[in-house]
């Protein structure tokens, strides 16, 4: 039981979390760079669909562009992968 409830936490945190992306209290710059708990088993993807004007061809260009699978996780994501992501994304 103690670990569904820890799942349920963290998809509680990510959707939080994607919320905050959203509306802009959170930048998604530094959930690529320093995730957070609930932000590391997120995957790319979504996260990227959750910033304002951001729509699947824009997020799956991205992640073309810097050879990063749709299924990727933060976590999962390597340090030439993160620099990368984060400079388009500044742009």
């Amino acid at each position: 039981m103690r670990a569904l409830r820890h799942a349920n936490e963290i998809r509680n945190d990510r959707a939080r979390l994607k919320k905050e992306l959203a509306v802009g209290s959170v930048r998604i710059e530094e959930v690529i760079a320093r995730p957070p708990e609930s932000g590391q088993t997120a995957k790319v993807y979504e996260l990227l669909l959750a910033l304002p004007k951001i729509g699947p061809v824009r997020a799956t260009r991205w992640l073309s562009q810097c050879r990063i699978a749709p299924t990727k996780t933060v976590a999962g994501l390597t340090n030439r992968q993160r620099i990368e992501l984060i400079g388009l994304v500044r742009h």
